[in-house]
């Protein structure tokens, strides 16, 4: 009896780590099951276009303009941002795998914001904590969701649990509410890749609607040469939400803790 008691008090004593691991794995399983339906960027893939429209918003001033991508490998690639008031340009070095060469205009637009919606398959479930896996509804759709920890912020990914892809990812740092979402999926050699592309915030809407995406087999290698007059800088391989754009300024009360 007490051999019993004393086995059920271990398995009390370590359920919850198992619990959460366990939350931790499906969350992971559910990211590594979208990144394989839908990234277009897979070692080994064909070379492809993307040209997209782009609609962005701020304070209530709308801007648009073109996004042009021409991808040959994970190593070689060129990422363009055209505005009527602001250019970005990215070319990656494939002699080095941690820098690229960019080109990049003054302007109110923070790249990192359009890049993290067209590069949909970075979600890393390393740098977040899973508090729960759960299913819900949304627009007639049903979804597998987790929600997770992440630094100063938090974050629920929805996933159609039919077709394991990603349906939106919503987030809140610190205090400020983001949510992305990525709509008329639609078959490209192999993979599933969304035509819309969606993040709003408090102050910031952006649209991307992709326009054009081809196998590109017959590229210009010109396009892939270091532009003139561009900077070497290092290269961002894994987006997120911009957390910069929402710390605290320097003159924000601190908490007891000093944070």
């Amino acid at each position: 009896m007490r051999r019993l008691f004393a086995i059920g008090l271990i398995l009390i004593m370590f359920a919850p780590a198992v619990y959460a691991e366990d939350k931790q794995s499906e969350a992971t399983m559910m990211v590594q099951s979208a990144r394989e339906i839908s990234d277009v960027r897979k070692p080994g893939n064909a070379p492809f276009r993307l040209e997209a429209r782009l609609s962005l918003s701020e304070n209530g001033a709308t801007k648009t303009g073109e996004y042009l991508e021409i991808w040959v490998s994970p190593k070689q690639w060129r990422r363009e941002i055209t505005l009527p008031d602001y250019h970005f340009l990215e070319v990656k070095d494939p002699s080095d795998e941690k820098h690229s060469w960019v080109i990049e205009s003054p302007g109110w637009i923070n790249p990192r914001e359009l890049l993290t919606l067209l590069r949909l398959t970075d979600l890393d479930t390393e740098e977040f904590k899973v508090k729960k896996v759960f299913q819900k509804q949304r627009d007639g759709l049903n979804l597998s969701c987790f929600e997770a920890k992440e630094g100063h912020g938090s974050q629920t990914t929805c996933f159609q649990a039919d077709s394991k892809i990603l349906q939106s990812v919503e987030g809140s740092y610190y205090g400020t509410k983001q949510h992305r979402e990525y709509l008329d999926y639609s078959p490209f050699t192999g993979s599933n890749f969304p035509r819309l592309m969606r993040s709003q915030s408090k102050d910031t809407s952006i649209e991307i609607s992709v326009t054009k995406l081809i196998p590109e087999p017959n590229y210009d290698a010109a396009l892939l040469l270091p532009p003139p007059s561009a900077e070497h800088r290092p290269t961002c391989k894994k987006p997120a939400f911009p957390k910069e754009k929402f710390a605290p300024e320097p003159d924000y009360p601190k908490g007891g803790s000093g944070s």
